[in-house]
This record gives C-alpha cells, sequence and structure tokens, in this order.
C-alpha cells in the first residue's frame, strides 16, 4: 500500500478510530512508541542523552567491558533514528562524533584492529560529509580532527597490543 492510499484510508476515520490506530501504533513497534513519546514531549537534550548511551553500547558490554565486535549496523539506525526523529542536524553530528570517540576508546582495547579500518574511514567521512554540507565547519573540525587524527594513527602504527604499544607508538614519534 502506498503512502497516498494509507493517506486516503486514514482521513475517512473519525478522531476516536484515529486514536485508536495511533494507540494500537504506539504498542505494535518500539520505534513508534520513541517517536510519539518525543512528538508529545520533544525534549532534544533527553534523546540526545538516550543515543548517546546507545552509543557506547555498541562499543561496550558494561564498564571497562568492550564488545568483541561492535554491530555498526546498529550504529547506522541510531544515527537514522535520530535524525529522523529530530530534524537535528547539530546533534546528529554530535552524536557522531560520539561514535567516533567511543570507537577509539574501544579500539584501544583490542589486538587486531587493522580489519576495523575501513569501518573508520566509512564513520569518519560520512560524518565530515554532513559537517561540510550543513556549513558547521567552525563548529566541530577541531573535535573532528583530533578524533580523526587519533584514529588514523592507530591505524598507521597497525596492529599491536592494547593501549600499551599505542602509547609507545605515540610517545616515539613526538
Amino acid at each position: 500500500m502506498s503512502k497516498a492510499k494509507v493517506k486516503k484510508a486514514l482521513k475517512e476515520l473519525d478522531k476516536d478510530e484515529l486514536m485508536e490506530v495511533v494507540m494500537q501504533l504506539y504498542d505494535f513497534r518500539k520505534e513508534s512508541k520513541e517517536y510519539l513519546e518525543f512528538w508529545a514531549n520533544p525534549d532534544i537534550t533527553e534523546e540526545f542523552e538516550k543515543r548517546e548511551l546507545q552509543i557506547g553500547k555498541v562499543f561496550f558490554s558494561g564498564p571497562e567491558r568492550p564488545r568483541k565486535n561492535p554491530e555498526f549496523k546498529v550504529l547506522k539506525r541510531i544515527f537514522e533514528d535520530f535524525q529522523t526523529m529530530t530534524y537535528d542536524t547539530e546533534h546528529t553530528i554530535m552524536l557522531r562524533l560520539t561514535a567516533l570517540e567511543k570507537f577509539h576508546e574501544w579500539l584501544t582495547t583490542r589486538r587486531k584492529i587493522s580489519s576495523f579500518e575501513k569501518k573508520f574511514e566509512a564513520l569518519r567521512d560520512a560524518t565530515r560529509t554532513l559537517i561540510i554540507e550543513n556549513g558547521m565547519e567552525k563548529q566541530f573540525t577541531h573535535r573532528f580532527n583530533t578524533v580523526s587524527l587519533k584514529l588514523s594513527g592507530m591505524f598507521e602504527c597497525g596492529d599491536l597490543p592494547p593501549a600499551r604499544g599505542y602509547m609507545r607508538y605515540i610517545s616515539w614519534r613526538r
């Protein structure tokens, strides 16, 4: 069924029937529930903090407990849902930068990191594009460059023991 047909069917409902459809949608899907709750009480800060926690859970299962492999599809979905729900590009960019920072934190716990270089490049490039397309270079260039250089430096030194090897590499380069 197309969007136009759904719209036509909804127009034919009276107020009580429409309310019933919306409440069924609320009960049926988690995403619908989140959207309707945000629509009723649009608090971007609260939604942003919730998504930040979700990003942390993509990389870590608990404090100092890194996941074996983060699910980048989940990460992509977090970005898409937040952007769709809030239409707030600035906070979406901040979420992407948070993800890059968490990615860096996660990588410092891993021995084999070279297999994640393409994931890093894709996330970095998408974040850069979003910043440039929205003319927010002035706001985000420093934070973006800082995390990008940290991550790029890790991939340059190759697969090393977690944290200690990376820190030796950084000390050696100075």
